[in-house]
């Protein structure tokens, strides 16, 4: 339990605010891009934070959880209740811009990390193009994929690579393709990962 609290804590960050965070100005998807002191890892890279109104969900390779989260008065901090935790957890935050979230743990004080949001027009995109993929429609697949993939989103892009080794409903084209996996890679795609430190790739 404690190494999931640390899990946790460690990806968050204290927040000097210019104006108050709402719910609404977190809704979304975000990913880990960078961490304040160090060198982001592979497996750091593919953190994921879910937010809605009143959640957090949190997804990392090693565990996901869930929990409500609280707003404090202050509107630079919120609490985040989980199961694994016997307490709440404080995140301080800011708005490094739009999409661009400065976390840290609220309680430590410790090294803050870079949140990025992942464009909620990119996952309508790749949402379409998954459809159209189990729909076998591999074209409209594609040309979802490519929307999203425009939008920076990672697993989209890793599709996006894919086709275009396999050649599906495009041109094969290897250099093309291991442009895409690359890019996938580097914003926390696991599979596009695992591609690129196989040394697999020729470009």
């Amino acid at each position: 339990m404690k190494t999931i609290i640390t899990l946790c804590l460690s990806l968050f960050g204290t927040m000097t605010l210019q104006a108050q965070i709402t719910p609404e100005m977190l809704i979304g998807e975000w990913r880990l891009d960078s961490l304040a002191d160090k060198k982001i890892s592979d497996s750091e890279k593919q953190k994921r934070y879910i937010y809605t109104t009143d959640s957090l969900t949190f997804k990392s390779i090693k565990i996901t959880t869930k929990g409500i989260y609280k707003i404090r008065e202050d509107g630079t901090s919120h609490e985040w209740y989980i199961p694994e935790a016997p307490m709440p957890l404080l995140i301080q935050m800011e708005f490094i811009g739009k999409d661009t979230l400065k976390i840290t743990d609220g309680a430590t004080g410790g090294s803050a990390g870079y949140l990025v949001r992942i464009s909620a027009e990119g996952i309508d995109h790749y949402q379409k193009g998954i459809k159209a993929e189990q729909q076998k429609n591999f074209t409209v697949a594609f040309s979802e994929f490519t929307k999203a993939g425009a939008l920076q989103h990672p697993e989209a892009m890793y599709k996006l690579g894919m086709y275009y080794f396999t050649g599906t409903a495009t041109i094969l084209n290897e250099r093309e393709a291991s442009k895409w996996i690359r890019a996938a890679a580097h914003l926390g795609n696991a599979e596009a990962q695992a591609i690129v430190n196989s040394n697999s790739l020729r470009y």
